[in-house]
């Protein structure tokens, strides 16, 4: 599994797929979607990270984010992708993990055009997949609105604490709406348009998606990670619809895709793309002799002798597993 380098001066990509490719994340229902960005909202507001963009589909979502040091992306991930996990099961009525084990993340290196690579790559998800004409059109929670038009991406955001001790409590909570904030998805322009007025380079966006839809409706591929819209259940958002909404096990899915040659990020041009590429593998090597002398230090202090300090590449994270030395058994020691 690849050690992920979290450089701060960079974009990362983020894809992260439904256990088995399950049709979780209910792309129909507006009520549930704001509860989506809600949890990205929330995670924001308790880390700091910066959204660039994001995109929910059926099975699996895309998130372009930045973060000033390693700790921070790991963690704004860690409280959203929980927050989502804990909606879908609510919803569904059940419990356990629904995302798969490990998100993908992709670099991208500074420049105008590897950043709208990234974020064009987020925005056309519903169109490339056939569910839509134009980015505008989807229903999923997406920061197209913003990216395009200036629009505010709002969010609802549960209370859940408060909620569950009125009802421990003895009292009837009454209208969960009560216990509902609205709150906003602070988006973030790319950095390649930081010194260009919000007009002009939305302007610019739009030409580009545009252009895309024309290709994309020429072309009409499909999206491997997504089906036709038409191929999943409605969806309703209130308690007269439970008996529409299908179980857990009925969801439709989409096998996850094959796997492809590993791609180290996202550049502006093929020199950029193998320098970054070198830089990976010389990071990855010294991340494992890291580990293999963490490890060894382990089992001297296990010892008693003094242990010598491991230095991490910079970027990374300590790993936890660590070698223990063999200890005398009870036969050893009765002799």
């Amino acid at each position: 599994m690849p050690i992920r380098l979290y450089d701060p001066s960079l974009l990362h990509l983020v894809t992260l797929r439904t256990l088995e490719g399950k049709f979780t994340l209910c792309t129909e229902d507006p009520d549930f979607q704001e509860h989506l960005a809600g949890a990205m909202a929330e995670a924001q507001a308790a880390t700091g990270v910066k959204v660039y963009a994001f995109t929910f589909m059926a099975n699996h979502y895309h998130g372009l984010y930045s973060a000033d040091f390693p700790e921070q992306m790991a963690r704004f991930l860690c409280l959203f992708h929980a927050a989502v996990a804990r909606l879908v099961n609510r919803r569904f009525g059940r419990r356990g993990p629904m995302w798969e084990q490990r998100a993908h993340v992709l670099p991208v290196l500074p420049g105008e055009q590897s950043e709208i690579q990234a974020l064009r790559y987020v925005m056309m998800q519903a169109a490339k997949a056939g569910i839509v004409d134009h980015p505008r059109q989807y229903s999923g929670a997406a920061s197209t609105g913003w990216l395009l038009d200036g629009t505010a991406v709002v969010g609802q955001h549960v209370r859940q604490t408060e909620l569950t001790l009125a009802a421990r409590n003895g009292r009837d909570p009454g209208d969960v709406k009560q216990f509902t904030d609205a709150c906003t998805v602070e988006i973030t322009p790319l950095p390649c348009f930081a010194e260009t007025p919000d007009d002009t380079w939305r302007q610019t966006l739009r030409g580009l998606v545009d252009a895309q839809v024309g290709r994309v409706s020429e072309n009409a591929p499909q999206c491997e990670d997504e089906t036709h819209r038409s191929e999943i259940a409605p969806q309703g958002d209130s308690d007269d619809d439970e008996a529409d909404q299908p179980s857990w096990d009925d969801l439709p899915n989409r096998p996850k895709p094959k796997a492809k040659a590993r791609n180290y990020c996202i550049a502006p041009s093929h020199e950029a793309y193998l320098a970054f590429k070198d830089r990976v593998i010389a990071y990855e090597a010294a991340y494992a002799d890291a580990r293999q002398q963490a490890r060894l230090a382990a089992v001297q202090a296990a010892r008693g002798d003094e242990a010598a300090f491991v230095s991490f590449p910079m970027y990374s994270f300590a790993c936890a597993a660590v070698a223990v030395p063999d200890r005398p058994t009870l036969n050893e020691n009765a002799e």
